[in-house]
């Protein structure tokens, strides 16, 4: 039925151009001309469309094809999860505590997806909860791909995941892992550390120095650059600055970012007559 109506649809095509090219009968080329988008138009409104049921049923099906991906990926760390018990598992029960830790056994298939979701995870292999990285009510898990990347998944983003499954709405998604199990140390980076631009947050804090000494403050070449606790970067760096007396002493500062906030929260000079807090 549809070859012979694409049949039919071709020939007046071809009919129709050939009237406007060279006109037949008596008949005026600006008949053609007009019939021809009127003749469209009727075709496009009497083609058949989908059902609304067959719309859904495909939408189903391609996202049960899209989730059915994903979940292969986490197939065979999903069935590998072990049962918490607070027997065996004591040291996570006293970090995460009671609440959470009941509800660790479904929110780690919801961390496994997650790390799945990933384009830059090809196969999920293991993951378990961070001793290190969990809190109290807040269980951190890292998960790790065969292909050596490392993610770090928590709880908020575990729930969402195990939402999206119920939907059938698991896709691939651009997802950085956050080491990689031959470079763990970075890991131990926030991802509000490793956003901030270096140079940027050591010019942020020469700029306060400069603003609270009396004179131009001579910098040294070289600084201290480290990450510190939850999303703090600590730089140290030398410098000398005349004091009231015209005299060019050795200082040096500490000067604490909070890359997840944006801003310096704590600065202090160190000198040859102690230390002094300016912020």
């Amino acid at each position: 039925m549809q070859d012979a109506f694409a049949l039919a649809l071709l020939i007046l095509m071809l009919v129709s151009a050939w009237g406007i090219i060279k006109p037949f009968g008596g008949l005026r080329r600006r008949w053609f001309t007009v019939g021809v988008p009127m003749f469209f138009i009727a075709v496009l409104l009497s083609a058949p469309r989908p059902k609304p049921e067959e719309i859904a049923a495909r939408a189903k099906a391609e996202a049960l094809a899209t989730s059915g991906t994903v979940l292969d990926k986490a197939k065979n760390a999903l069935a590998g999860i072990d049962r918490y018990d607070r027997a065996i598992h004591s040291k996570t029960y006293s970090k995460i505590g009671r609440d959470a830790f009941a509800r660790l056994n479904k929110l780690e298939e919801g961390a496994l997806l997650t790390a799945a979701e990933s384009n830059k995870c090809d196969s999920v292999d293991f993951g378990g909860v961070s001793l290190d990285k969990s809190k109290k009510g807040a269980p951190v898990w890292y998960v790790d791909c065969k292909n050596g990347n490392r993610f770090l998944v928590g709880m908020a983003d575990a729930e969402s995941t195990l939402e999206r499954r119920v939907k059938l709405q698991l896709a691939s998604r651009d997802l950085e892992p956050d080491c990689t199990t031959t470079s763990l140390s970075d890991c131990d980076v926030s991802k509000a550390q490793r956003a901030a631009k270096k140079e940027d947050v050591v010019t942020m804090c020469d700029m306060l120095i400069e603003e609270a000494v009396i004179s131009d403050a001579d910098m040294d070449w070289s600084y201290n650059y480290a990450f510190s606790d939850g999303d703090l970067i600590q730089v140290v760096r030398g410098f000398k600055a005349e004091n009231a007396f015209g005299a060019e002493l050795k200082h040096r500062y500490v000067c604490y970012f909070d890359a997840g906030v944006g801003r310096v929260t704590k600065l202090s000079v160190e000198g040859p007559f102690g230390a002094k807090r300016i912020i």
